[in-house]
């Protein structure tokens, strides 16, 4: 904790600006260096990887629980790959033109650029549903009255043929 005070003293930045103490611990600090990265489009397993040092399946679950427990943090999450999308977008219409992201002629073959479209399509579908997936609007405008309904009914009825009959056993 003292280093932590002598960093705000020396830097006059608040806490929360600074970098963690211990490598691999969540502060405010990594969590708004996560949504960036999140918002250029790098994975979230990318990023605790290089940013946060941590490198385990169980370790991403449980920034994946934090991220999920708090409502707010959970909104900044999705927020931040909504935006990501926007820049996979741009990754894929590049791969489809045989292009690198510096816009200079890729050499990759054709299949594989044809798989980078694809996962990008898909990630895209996934993270930003109204933007670019497949969802389906039906809107309808219905007004029913349920007087004109049951006036309706008492029509048919009145108008109705009763059959009799003895029941056979």
């Amino acid at each position: 904790m003292d280093t932590v005070k002598a960093k705000f003293e020396m830097t006059g930045l608040p806490s929360w600006m600074l970098q963690p103490a211990v490598r691999g611990e969540l502060n405010e600090y990594s969590w708004e260096k996560i949504l960036e990265a999140i918002a250029t489009g790098d994975p979230l397993a990318l990023v605790l990887r290089d940013l946060c040092h941590l490198n385990t399946k169980q370790e991403y679950a449980r920034v994946l629980r934090w991220i999920m427990k708090d409502e707010d943090r959970k909104a900044e999450y999705y927020l931040a790959q909504e935006i990501g999308t926007e820049l996979m977008a741009d990754d894929a219409m590049l791969a489809a033109d045989g292009l690198d992201s510096d816009g200079s002629m890729s050499m990759d073959d054709v299949q594989r650029s044809a798989l980078r479209v694809n996962t990008r399509k898909w990630l895209m579908s996934c993270r930003n549903r109204r933007r670019y997936g497949d969802v389906k609007q039906v809107e309808q405008n219905v007004t029913l009255s349920i007087a004109d309904a049951m006036s309706e009914a008492d029509r048919r009825l009145s108008g109705a043929k009763v059959i009799e009959g003895e029941v056979i056993k």
